[in-house]
């Protein structure tokens, strides 16, 4: 982006991070929002520019389906191909069989049934959101059908309005670092966990930094944090395994890491996240927890390569620590910026801990029905 114009409804610290954003990509001087989940999400929840929220959406939607050089889409059909060809091997009509023949659905009737009993009541949610959208549209001097790139801008506004809540607002007490120690401070408190930072391991890049796991005083792990986006890295967030415990061909201890895509601001600056990113630093430290922590003797039944019948069971208990008043004690007074009092804040988004559970709801339910 090249003039002020553009930013329209962003704030300081997003408008920092495109300029960040654009440095890096040699457009100093200029804004850059990357097409990646962290960097688009905010712009279409706060830019009031229409045309460029609808220029951001098709182009984050539509990523490998361009027929151009990095289209997928025959990517996508090959795997597909050969996905159906190794159940039909293994005896099972199709993948979905497969997968599904030892978790706890069994059957992909059984999956699909109980997905379809919660289908018509998201999609009525999602009528009843949009319908509160439009009447504060209706508001507006400029007449406008809500679209796809409308849906995160007025949510917000419905938030707004129903609730008191400027999530610019709660972004000035998540400071990223401060998300980190409040996650350390939540696992020695469950389970006497001490992350402590180590130099003496070698990194791809300096933003990332190393922990050694210990409990006991007795090191179980080594825990690497990689928080920020860069061309090339995968979107979203998500943990890894390098390493799996086990005691089957010797006492050996896991490799974790977390990893994220956050955009960095100015040299210096806090980096500030919004509450659903903090949630899901909790959540994905949570599987972490999960290997590090891992008893067995045998490396196939260690940490996160166990089913998914269980695999997002300590990741949703840990998820949970997040807005435990300790936690949230240690983390919302480092804020340099005080502009409301953080306890009514927390308050507010525990009131309004089920808004926009209808698009929410559909959105997966849609993503699942039809893969």
């Amino acid at each position: 982006m090249d003039n002020e114009e553009d930013l329209a409804g962003l704030s300081e610290n997003l408008r920092a991070s495109a300029a960040a954003q654009a440095e890096a990509h040699g457009k100093k001087g200029k804004w850059v929002i990357t097409n990646t989940r962290s960097s688009m999400e905010p712009f279409l929840t706060f830019s009031s520019r229409r045309d460029l929220r609808e220029k951001g959406w098709r182009m984050w939607t539509r990523r490998g389906d361009n027929n151009d050089s990095h289209d997928n889409k025959s990517t996508i059909s090959e795997i597909l191909k050969l996905r159906a060809e190794r159940a039909r091997i293994l005896g099972f009509p199709t993948h979905a069989h497969w997968v599904l023949d030892d978790n706890m659905a069994k059957t992909p009737d059984a999956a699909m049934a109980l997905m379809l009993k919660v289908w018509q009541a998201s999609v009525a949610r999602v009528h009843e959101e949009v319908a509160d959208m439009q009447a504060i549209a209706d508001k507006e001097p400029v007449k406008i059908t809500i679209e796809p790139w409308d849906y995160r801008y007025y949510a917000e506004k419905v938030r707004q309005a129903k609730y008191d809540i400027d999530q610019n607002l709660v972004k000035e007490y998540l400071q990223l670092d401060k998300i980190r120690e409040g996650m350390f401070w939540a696992a020695n408190q469950v389970y006497g966990i001490e992350m402590v930072k180590v130099d003496d391991v070698p990194v791809i890049l300096p933003d990332i930094s190393v922990y050694e796991v210990r409990r006991g005083g007795k090191q179980i792990g080594l825990w690497y944090f990689d928080p920020y986006a860069r061309d090339g890295k995968n979107s979203g967030a998500w943990m890894n395994e390098y390493r799996t415990q086990e005691k089957f061909r010797g006492n050996i201890t896991p490799v974790v890491s977390n990893n994220s895509n956050f955009v960095k601001g100015k040299p210096g600056e806090p980096i500030l996240i919004s509450w659903d990113d903090a949630v899901t630093m909790f959540h994905e430290f949570g599987h972490a927890l999960h290997g590090l922590q891992s008893n067995v003797n045998y490396p196939s039944l260690a940490g996160t390569s166990v089913k998914r019948d269980f695999v997002e069971f300590p990741s949703q208990v840990n998820e949970r620590w997040f807005d435990d008043e300790g936690s949230l004690e240690s983390i919302c007074s480092a804020s340099q910026n005080r502009k409301a009092d953080p306890d009514e804040l927390v308050n507010k988004i525990r009131k309004a801990k089920t808004f926009n559970q209808g698009f929410i709801t559909t959105e997966y339910l849609a993503s699942a029905c039809t893969t």
